[in-house]
């Protein structure tokens, strides 16, 4: 908690590239999933690797809402510091600031 620094940046641009590796990794396993579902479109096996298709698809679902969820933070991170740099220096030790910072460390941590 207390206030926010570059290296919380930082980390939450390395959050957000992570993210994007993972949802990209899983929709290529998708597309895979699909193919093998068309290519078993005939068969006994339909059913089973529809199911995994339909598996695959829910996963990318919560890569997705995570990766909004990384973004959404780190751009109120953004909106923080900016207002963060816009008020005066005498300011700084004011105690709205630092519930405002422990409000937005609170929320990155509860996302996580």
């Amino acid at each position: 908690m207390g206030s926010i620094n570059r290296d919380d940046a930082v980390g939450r641009d390395t959050q957000v590239e992570m993210a994007v590796r993972v949802l990209s990794s899983d929709m290529t396993s998708l597309v895979s999933t699909m193919k093998l579902a068309l290519k078993y479109s005939q068969t006994l096996l339909d059913a089973e690797y529809r199911r995994e298709m339909l598996q695959a698809s829910n996963v990318i679902a919560v890569d997705s809402k995570n990766l909004l969820d990384t973004v959404d933070i780190g751009r109120r991170l953004q909106r923080y510091r900016a207002t963060q740099s816009s008020t005066d220096s005498d300011t700084a030790g004011d105690s709205t600031t630092t519930v405002a910072a422990d409000s937005v460390a609170e929320t990155d941590q509860s996302s996580d």
